[in-house]
């Protein structure tokens, strides 16, 4: 069972919303308000997710063990950003060389489209 606990201790501790996290596990941004009131289980996935956001590990956030294996300071490359960007994100670093070119001249042709 997740320890719910846990997750509000470590959501004080980085000062992440439980919105932003919800949607990084590709939820609403109320899931994990209500999976807590509802006492649910998280899938291996989405708790996998979590675990990363909040520096830790899937064990610790289940109980399993005590030892909340904290990996260090926030990301400074990732912190704050919210789904889009963590998405984004995804997409440019599963990119080659090509695929950025064309990704970022297409965001300038969207950019200077919008100035006109």
């Amino acid at each position: 069972m997740i320890r719910y606990d846990r997750i509000q201790e470590l959501v004080n501790l980085c000062g992440k919303k439980k919105s932003f996290l919800s949607e990084a596990m590709g939820f609403s941004s109320r899931y994990l308000i209500d999976a807590k009131k509802q006492n649910t289980n998280i899938a291996d996935e989405p708790l996998q997710i979590l675990a990363k956001e909040l520096k830790t590990t899937p064990e610790y956030l289940r109980g399993e063990t005590d030892d909340p294996g904290i990996k260090g300071a926030p990301d400074p490359k990732t912190e704050g950003e919210d789904a889009l960007d963590i998405e984004l994100r995804k997409i440019w670093d599963s990119s080659d060389l090509d695929d950025r070119k064309a990704i970022l001249e297409y965001a300038h042709f969207i950019k200077g489209r919008k100035a006109k």
